[in-house]
């Protein structure tokens, strides 16, 4: 079925369930499940292959309804866009039911995304340097404050290559300053990279693959070496209904043994490999289990075996593997790799990196100022540094600082962090703040001294990390007020600054008041760089309202930077900004 059949037969669909919605309430899953379900499935995933829709399950609230806005308006003029446009417009669905369609949508457990793997991973991740800035190295997006650009992990990869070529052919490039930006990266590329592009985004997916129909055998037993189990009865056997090995369904604690049975869905043609880790024994097969694959037998400590590449055909490919306990402690952690796409993607509940795998389910355990006195929180936050600073203030008003580059990275209204997370062994890698209205600036460095107002903004990229780091500009740590408002304090040189916030009294933004000593003449302040509008003092950026005086704009590339030139009186300065979700002021 070609692609104009593939959309034809969508919107014909799409019309039957039109005549039963006119009247529909305003419910999200109703007004889903009728009209957006055919394209998008009902967990959201979207259809696979390459006229599948996105998968909504990843996206931010605010970059879906900036792109349903777009197809709506006719900016995005791909088909699936276009048939789109045309089927919810004969369906005249108000903006209130859309969006309740929508906010149903983007509620729903995350889904896992439909991948192709013609291109090459090694060779994408090449390609995807260019991608870096705005998207991040790990594909979650809102790297760039100044380019908001959404999460590509966990998007389905067809979609991926194809929205790649919609910016190369001019179908896609208008709807934002990042959408021009793409198109004009896309003009030097050809499909081939856009396919390694992809391809080498679905490789940093690391969830684990779930085998289909797993079951097990409990024996139990004292043994050095695997028994044959057909010839024992077991003790007990079951489903593990999320597909992956688990030795905890045993119920053991010593001196037993497990056999797993289930099929495992190959994506593509291509070569494979196993690595078994195990304590005690334990064996890989495939098909049956006369095809041995991994020997990994005996009482020893844990310890990994991998296979050599295996070729296998797309499709259901039976998996077994048996195991056993002898004493003391017991482990059994299985993943695979496709050669030139992925590795070392798990297929047990414990992995290397973690023996409990998953962890417990921790209730959540949320940090909030409290006795209208702040609260402080140093940690890896919102995917940034070790050195990010998180403040809750009273009245639901929270702010990022980062003390690397000494900059406002972001701010935002409602819950400040689950923690919960860091109660499990040594805990996650990063928080992220409880909101998808985020307002986001970026950790780029906020204060430097310029030859002229036309120099080029410094970033120095540290070599060890993809964090920006000047040489001179110094973190001071802070002082707390009574209320434990803290004032950070940092020094670029024999320049030092005092830098405060306080929530707006509407507790929509935030006031801040930097006080600086020092005699620079060259000293310059870059507030934000981002698509940004002036009316007197009031700059209007993507998702925010920046107030303060004597600014000044430039260009760079398809954006500004909001810039403001540091004058010293008596060797003091104040720079006094105010910060405001935009559409409040």
């Amino acid at each position: 079925m070609n692609k104009f059949r593939q959309h034809l037969l969508i919107f014909t669909v799409s019309l039957f369930y039109a005549a039963s919605l006119y009247a529909a309430p305003n419910k999200g899953k109703e007004i889903y499940t009728k009209s957006c379900v055919v394209c998008h499935t009902p967990n959201g995933a979207g259809l696979a292959g390459p006229a599948g829709a996105p998968n909504l399950t990843i996206l931010k609230k605010v970059y879906a309804k900036e792109q349903m806005a777009a197809i709506l308006s006719g900016k995005r003029k791909s088909v699936g866009s276009t048939t789109m446009k045309a089927v919810l417009a004969s369906m005249a669905l108000t903006p209130v039911e859309l969006n309740a369609a929508l906010d149903y949508a983007l509620k729903l457990p995350e889904a896992p995304s439909h991948n192709f793997y013609e291109g090459n991973a090694i060779k994408g991740k090449k390609a995807y340097e260019k991608c870096i800035h705005c998207h991040g190295t790990d594909a979650m997006g809102y790297h760039n404050a100044g380019l908001p650009a959404p999460r590509l992990l966990g998007q389905s990869n067809y979609y991926i290559f194809e929205q790649l070529k919609h910016f190369k052919q001019n179908i896609r490039g208008t709807e934002t300053a990042g959408a021009l930006q793409m198109q004009a990266l896309m003009k030097d590329m050809s499909e081939d990279e856009y396919k390694d592009i992809a391809a080498y985004i679905c490789s940093l997916d690391d969830s684990p693959t779930k085998i289909q129909d797993l079951t097990f055998k409990v024996y139990k037993g004292k043994w050095s070496k695997l028994p044959n189990f057909a010839e024992i009865t077991p003790v007990k056997s079951g489903k593990l209904s999320d597909g992956l090995l688990d030795l905890q369904v045993s119920e053991q604690k010593n001196g037993f043994g497990m056999a797993f049975e289930g099929y495992l869905e190959v994506p593509t043609d291509g070569e494979y490999k196993f690595t078994l880790r195990s304590d005690d024994g334990s064996k890989l097969y495939l098909n049956d289990r006369s095809n041995l694959i991994i020997n990994n037998d005996g009482i020893h400590g844990a310890n990994d075996k991998t296979s050599k590449y295996i070729q296998l055909k797309k499709g259901r490919t039976k998996i077994l593997v048996d195991y056993f306990d002898g004493a003391g402690q017991k482990e059994l952690v299985l993943s695979w790799s496709l050669k030139n796409h992925f590795t070392n993607r798990y297929l047990s509940a414990t992995t290397s990196a973690s023996k409990k795998g998953k962890g417990p389910k921790l209730p959540p355990k949320i940090l909030a100022a409290q006795d209208g006195k702040a609260l402080l929180m140093r940690n890896f936050l919102n995917n940034k540094n070790a050195r990010s600073i998180g403040v809750a203030y009273p009245g639901k008003m929270n702010l990022i600082f980062d003390a690397t580059n000494m900059s406002f990275v972001s701010f935002w209204n409602g819950q400040f962090f689950d923690i919960a997370p860091m109660w499990h062994r040594r805990g996650t890698s990063h928080l992220i703040p409880l909101s998808d209205e985020l307002i986001n600036y970026g950790t780029d460095l906020q204060f430097a001294e310029l030859a002229n107002k036309n120099s080029k903004w410094p970033l120095e990229l540290n070599r060890n990390s993809n964090v920006r780091r000047t040489h001179n500009l110094r973190f001071r740590g802070y002082s707390l007020d009574k209320n434990r408002y803290p004032t950070f304090e940092y020094s670029l040189g024999e320049t030092q600054f005092h830098d405060f916030f306080t929530p707006n009294k509407t507790k929509t933004g935030f006031i801040r008041t930097i006080k600086i000593k020092g005699s620079s003449k060259n000293l310059w302040f870059r507030v934000a760089m981002d698509k940004i509008s002036q009316n007197g003092d009031s700059y209007t950026l993507s998702k925010s309202v920046i107030q303060l005086k004597g600014a000044q704009l430039r260009a760079i590339g398809n954006a500004q930077e909001l810039l403001v030139p540091v004058k010293f009186t008596n060797g003091e300065a104040t720079l006094t900004l105010q910060y405001t979700f935009k559409g409040v002021l």
